[in-house]
Order: structure tokens, then C-alpha cells, then sequence
């Protein structure tokens, strides 16, 4: 599970959030659901982006680096941002800004999803000795 926002100052509400969930099996995205807030008039389900991660192999996240621009959270980042949302304008945010901070998070919240699987799995396996 993955969940980040972005905020002017941190008493602001959420400028755009994203959540996301994955399920792998045998190293690959067989599931995933994401869902936007402050995207469109409503909180919304990013499913064409979803769909591009099926397939898509879960452990190719480099640590601490920059996704390069062909990964797979960055083109699922890229289509939540073209085919999902429907931001609308905001007195410091015009549409194209808008865009590009939900693509950067929806690509951050995958990398922050498969983090979070990482450690369940660490978990996991500690649990068993």
C-alpha cells in the first residue's frame, strides 16, 4: 500500500493525493487499484493506469534513484495523468501543473507500494525462524 499528497504548507489541504494498492504473484503486478483525490470534481479510481501495470515486473524499483522515464510507474503515472484525471484549475495551479504533480505521484506512490511490499515480505520471513 502506498499513499502521498501534496500540500502547500502542512496545514493545507491536499492539493492532489494519490493511494494505490498492488498484488504480486511471482514477481509481477497481477492487481493493482489507484485512486486520485483533487484530480477531477470527485475521488476517483485511475483504472487505465492500473490496467498499463498488469504484467509489469514488481522488484525493477532502483533504491533511492530517479525511475528512468520508460518505467513502468512512470508510464502508469503518465497515463493516470492523460486518460484518468480530469484536473481542474486552481488559483496556483493551472491544469498542466496539475497533471505533472499527479503523474510524479502516481509514480511515487507504486515505488512507495512496492517498498511497503518489500517490508511485509521482510516481515514475513522473520516471523518463520
Amino acid at each position: 500500500m502506498g499513499f502521498i499528497e501534496h500540500r502547500l504548507a502542512h496545514f493545507c489541504f491536499a492539493r492532489v493525493a494519490v493511494a494505490a494498492a498492488l498484488t504480486v504473484r511471482d514477481g509481477r503486478i497481477s492487481e493493482a487499484r489507484i485512486g486520485l483525490v483533487n484530480s477531477a470534481d470527485r475521488p476517483l479510481r485511475a483504472h487505465a493506469a492500473a490496467e498499463a501495470l498488469i504484467g509489469a515486473e514488481a522488484d525493477a524499483v532502483p533504491d533511492g534513484r530517479r525511475l528512468p522515464d520508460d518505467h513502468p510507474f512512470v508510464r502508469a503515472g503518465d497515463t493516470a495523468a492523460a486518460q484518468d484525471a480530469a484536473p481542474f484549475a486552481e488559483p496556483f495551479a493551472d491544469i498542466d501543473h496539475k497533471n505533472r504533480v499527479i503523474a510524479v505521484l502516481v509514480a511515487g506512490t507504486l515505488r512507495e507500494a512496492v517498498a511497503d511490499l518489500r517490508r511485509r515480505r521482510g516481515a514475513d520471513q522473520g516471523e518463520k525462524r
